[in-house]
């Protein structure tokens, strides 16, 4: 009885697909942030509906149009992490093409309308490494890290 309460105050899908649509237009992405979260709590209700949908289509149990619908959405990933792995690498070898090494200076920045922090991103990469390296060499930071050792003049 307790759970058919539950249910019943909570937002429906299609409500909870809608405040995803005016967050995108409040923000130009579907990505939240903990800043947004600090600022308005219910964006941390949304960041979990957004990754439960997620795990949902990992799993086989979002239907189809459910995910036609996320997959509508411009910005929409379903995989995130990988997202944003793939966008770290493709800007290092930018950098190294460009600058023959990968020693990044301190507020490094494409150009001047790029808000993406390369140095900061790949500084935390390597101290991420470097505990791990020696707690356990097995996590998936090690992994990242070594797929990062292979582009040429990465150091």
């Amino acid at each position: 009885m307790q759970s058919e309460i539950v249910d019943q105050m909570a937002p429906s899908w299609f409500e909870m697909f809608g405040l995803v649509l005016k967050f995108y237009d409040q923000f130009g992405t579907t990505r939240v942030t903990n800043h947004q979260i600090r600022s308005n709590n219910i964006y941390k209700n949304l960041r979990t509906w957004l990754s439960d949908q997620r795990s949902k289509k990992k799993n086989g149990t979002l239907n189809k149009e459910k995910t036609l619908l996320l997959e509508s959405l411009p910005d929409w990933e379903w995989d995130p992490r990988e997202e944003r792995r793939s966008d770290l690498k493709s800007r290092i070898i930018e950098f190294i093409k460009k600058h023959g090494h990968s020693n990044i200076p301190g507020g490094y920045k494409k150009n001047s309308s790029d808000d993406f922090d390369l140095f900061s991103k790949v500084q935390v990469l390597r101290d991420m490494y470097n505990i791990d390296k020696i707690r356990n060499p097995t996590t998936e930071i090690m992994r990242i890290y070594d797929e990062f050792s292979l582009i040429e003049g990465f150091s």
